[in-house]
């Protein structure tokens, strides 16, 4: 599908394919190969003033960035995406952004700001009905209220996100809900709890 574009000279369709063989690869776990391809589609986005696609490679570069431990690039992608989708009225986008820029801000230590950014997002997605992005953002600001010392609020957010994916019958997302509540049950001495939990995900 490059080539043919290339031959073409079509620079969206070169673009598109750019932007999935980055995907493929970071999803095969090959994060420098999937950030060449996602910048390459990115500069072909910028040229063609396609906001909603550039903000789509920015975000899976976010993610390459995150696995490669680059949490500067990271923090800086995800604001840039944010920024893009919000600009667009893209509300969708929006959400994703923030849930991965909350991440960023957790993996770079600054919890208070991963909890107040989990926070704009939750109540995004709930507005959009987004039950599955809910799920996935209550797991993750469980996770964070973890860091932050409160397990109590932690093991709140990840039982809601445990019953939500059962609800929806996301497994793969149950299993992540039910870890990060494992975890603070641990925390909060609830030992035959927290087995159980690690037993189910």
């Amino acid at each position: 599908a490059l080539a043919l574009a290339r031959e073409r000279g079509d620079r969206q369709a070169e673009a598109s394919s750019l932007h999935n063989l980055g995907t493929v690869a970071f999803l095969q776990g090959n994060p420098e190969a999937a950030l060449d391809w996602l910048e390459q589609a990115l500069r072909i986005r910028r040229e063609l003033d396609e906001r909603r696609n550039e903000a789509r490679s920015l975000n899976n570069m976010m993610a390459a960035y995150l696995s490669l431990g680059d949490l500067a690039r990271a923090l800086t992608t995800a604001e840039q995406t944010l920024v893009i989708n919000h600009a667009i009225g893209d509300r969708h986008g929006e959400a994703r952004a923030l849930c991965n820029l909350a991440i960023a801000y957790h993996e770079v230590g600054a919890l208070n700001r991963a909890r107040d950014t989990h926070e704009r997002a939750l109540a995004l997605v709930r507005l959009l009905g987004d039950r599955s992005l809910e799920a996935l953002t209550l797991s993750n600001m469980g996770r964070t209220l973890l860091d932050l010392g409160d397990a109590g609020a932690a093991r709140q957010q990840c039982e809601q996100a445990v019953a939500l994916n059962r609800e929806t019958g996301d497994r793969r997302g149950e299993g992540y809900a039910l870890t990060h509540l494992a975890f603070a049950l641990e925390t909060l001495g609830e030992l035959d709890a927290a087995a159980a939990a690690y037993r189910e995900a």
